[in-house]
């Protein structure tokens, strides 16, 4: 059986092969002086032959475990250097960006100090309309489909009760006629009494605020700005062969000139609403 002390010679040996403190042969040779100790050790001949076997598999299992070590940490190396080289590269790519942004920064200001008071009025101009196309078109579709949606919802939904009510409401009354039991009579005469009330509330919000007339102007609105947006964005029908302040300034005036339209459509559904109710009043 080997020694404990062989065992830790062995192993620190292993460790400091495997760490890249000493190199193969010097590993070999260290190790030959340790493992020549411990057969002279052993004071009989066959007592040396058995330990100088297990020396000998010892020792390879030994030699396979740094193997596999030290591949493993030349694996850990070589990925650490990638993406160490990876960073490097981005970090590269990063710079000549900044780099190029200042470029032009340095550039555009140039340009501006050297525009003529007029220009730069137009410049700033441009910029509007730019921001405008990108930022506020985009949101002015979204927010009148969601308001031509709320609408729309809230008119079918009356519509539902109004439907559903009024089929109830006959049928109640139907009911009554065939029946002889005072009570069951009294019951279906006040319920339909009930879903008649209902039903004529219902339908007075509806005529009053107008849902459906308000759901079609703001899906139409955001279908006419959506229609401009992409034509300008493809640069097809009057955008054609148009420079591109020409686009911007058309569509800008295009754009205010239909939230103008559909702001004008709402007050004349209000108005109109309010106009059913004075005779009521008077």
């Amino acid at each position: 059986m080997l020694s404990y002390r062989y065992r830790y010679q062995s192993n620190n040996l292993r460790d400091r092969y495997i760490e890249g403190f000493i190199d193969y042969d010097e590993y070999m040779k260290q190790l030959e002086g340790v493992r020549s100790e411990e057969i002279r050790s052993q004071i009989i001949d066959y007592k040396r032959q058995e330990i100088s076997e297990e020396i000998f598999k010892f020792e390879t299992d030994q030699l396979l475990i740094a193997n596999e070590a030290i591949q493993q940490r030349q694996k850990q190396i070589a990925q650490l250097a990638r993406q160490a080289e990876k960073e490097r590269f981005e970090q590269q790519e990063r710079q000549k960006e900044r780099e190029a942004k200042l470029k032009k920064l340095k550039e555009e200001e140039e340009r501006i100090k050297s525009l003529s008071p007029e220009e730069r009025r137009q410049e700033e101009l441009y910029k509007v309309r730019e921001q405008y196309y990108k930022v506020d078109a985009p949101k002015l579709i979204s927010d009148y489909q969601k308001e031509a949606n709320k609408y729309r919802s809230v008119h079918n939904n009356i519509q539902n009760i109004v439907i559903i009510g009024s089929a109830i409401i006959t049928s109640t009354t139907g009911i009554t006629i065939f029946t002889s039991m005072p009570t069951v009579s009294f019951v279906l005469k006040v319920t339909s009494a009930a879903l008649s009330l209902i039903v004529t509330i219902v339908a007075g919000f509806a005529a009053y605020y107008k849902f459906r007339e308000r759901s079609v102007n703001s899906q139409k609105a955001a279908d006419d700005i959506e229609h401009e947006y992409e034509a300008i964005k493809l640069g097809t029908h009057d955008y054609s062969n148009k420079t591109r302040e020409e686009a911007m300034r058309l569509f800008s005036d295009r754009l205010l000139k239909r939230i103008r339209e559909r702001k004008e459509q709402q007050q004349i559904l209000e108005q109109s609403s309010d106009i059913k109710q004075i005779p009521k009043s008077i």
